[in-house]
């Protein structure tokens, strides 16, 4: 049976077994360039298959300075 990520999600969600594991994907940004590079800039995503999409909003807030060895992010 062929899924949709969406559907495949949907199922696990549900405690059901999809046809296969849903899977994410989390890269540095130096892997990101180097996936994109080989793949020729398709979507890395839908080549590996990968079911979980990320949703968000940037953040448009202040941020601080670091401060000496501290970072803030």
């Amino acid at each position: 049976m062929k899924l949709t990520s969406k559907e495949r999600v949907l199922t696990s969600l549900k405690w059901q077994e999809p046809n296969r594991i849903p899977i994410q994907l989390y890269t540095t940004p130096e892997i990101k360039q180097r996936l994109d590079g080989h793949f020729q800039g398709r979507d890395i995503l839908d080549v590996l298959g990968i079911d979980f999409r990320n949703a968000g909003a940037e953040w448009k807030g202040p941020t601080r300075e670091p401060n000496g060895d501290i970072c803030y992010d």
